[in-house]
């Protein structure tokens, strides 16, 4: 009878040790590994940014757009802001050139409000590497 019930014993500790673990499993996967954005989606994003680029007529889209993707990086990097702003605050020790970031988001900001703002070269080209930079420094793209 005791032989009986210590192999029970053994079974059911057994059960609840592999029941134990596959919850865990789940949970691990569930909140440690999630990710909000995929990384090629930044990645593929970046590519219409840089086509646009090449034709003047759609420098001010590209902007508005890479200013969209920097956001999305951020939040992927643990950012709760709402805002591309708020998500630059928020994550501003991991860029190497803050000073040139905000130039190009408050770029952005007034293509937005002001659509048939002619852009000069310099200002787009500016903009536009300040946001790939900034994606590299948060490891988006290499």
């Amino acid at each position: 009878m005791i032989l009986n019930m210590s192999f029970e014993l053994i079974v059911s500790l057994a059960i609840g040790c592999l029941v134990a673990s596959v919850i865990l499993v789940i949970l691990l996967r569930k909140f440690l590994f999630r990710k909000k954005t995929k990384p090629s989606t930044i990645t593929s994003k970046w590519r219409e940014v840089e086509v646009m680029v090449k034709d003047k007529s759609k420098w001010n889209e590209a902007i508005i757009m890479a200013d969209e993707v920097l956001s999305l990086a951020c939040q992927k990097c643990g950012s709760a802001g709402k805002k591309t702003g708020e998500n630059m605050v928020d994550l501003q020790a991991k860029f190497s050139d803050n000073e040139s970031l905000w130039f190009a988001h408050k770029l952005s900001k007034k293509v937005r409000e002001e659509s048939d703002i002619k852009l000069k070269p310099e200002q787009a080209k500016k903009a536009i590497l300040s946001f790939k930079r900034a994606l590299k420094d948060l490891g988006e793209l290499s």
